[in-house]
C-alpha cells in the first residue's frame, strides 16, 4: 500500500464488505423488521459471501482474502446477535444505539481481521 492512501481497490472492496455485512447484521439483528424476508441462515450466507468478495478485492488475493472475508462477515453477524441476545438479559427494556451494536460486530470480526492482517496481506 502506498503512502498516499488507500487504492481504488482498496476503497471498493472495503466498502462492499461494509455495506453488505452492516445491512445483513441489521436485517437479522431485528433492527430492520420489513426487510427480513429471508431465514437467519441465509443472511449469514449473504454476509460471509459480500465479506468475501469485498475482502478479496480489497486485498486481491483472492485465496487468504476470500477466508478472512468469509469470516469477517459471517463473524460479524453471530457478534451483533450475540450482543443483542446478552445486552438484552442484562438491560431489558432498555433501548438500543445503532452504533451500539459496533460492539458487537467488531468482536465478532475481530478473528477474520486478524487473518487478514497477518495472513491475507503478506506479499
Amino acid at each position: 500500500m502506498s503512502d498516499e492512501g488507500e487504492t481504488l481497490n482498496e476503497q471498493i472492496g472495503g466498502w462492499v464488505a461494509v455495506i453488505v455485512i452492516t445491512i445483513c447484521a441489521l436485517i437479522s439483528g431485528g433492527f430492520m423488521p420489513d426487510w427480513n424476508v429471508l431465514p437467519y441462515v441465509v443472511w449469514l450466507a449473504i454476509a460471509g459471501l459480500g465479506g468475501a468478495i469485498g475482502v478479496a478485492i480489497y486485498t486481491q488475493n483472492w485465496l487468504h482474502g476470500t477466508i478472512a472475508g468469509v469470516i469477517i462477515g459471517v463473524g460479524a453477524v453471530l457478534g451483533v446477535h450475540a450482543y443483542i441476545i446478552a445486552r438484552s438479559m442484562l438491560l431489558e427494556g432498555w433501548p438500543f444505539f445503532k452504533l451500539e451494536l459496533m460492539l458487537g460486530g467488531g468482536l465478532g470480526a475481530l478473528p477474520g481481521l486478524l487473518y487478514l492482517f497477518f495472513v491475507a496481506n503478506r506479499d
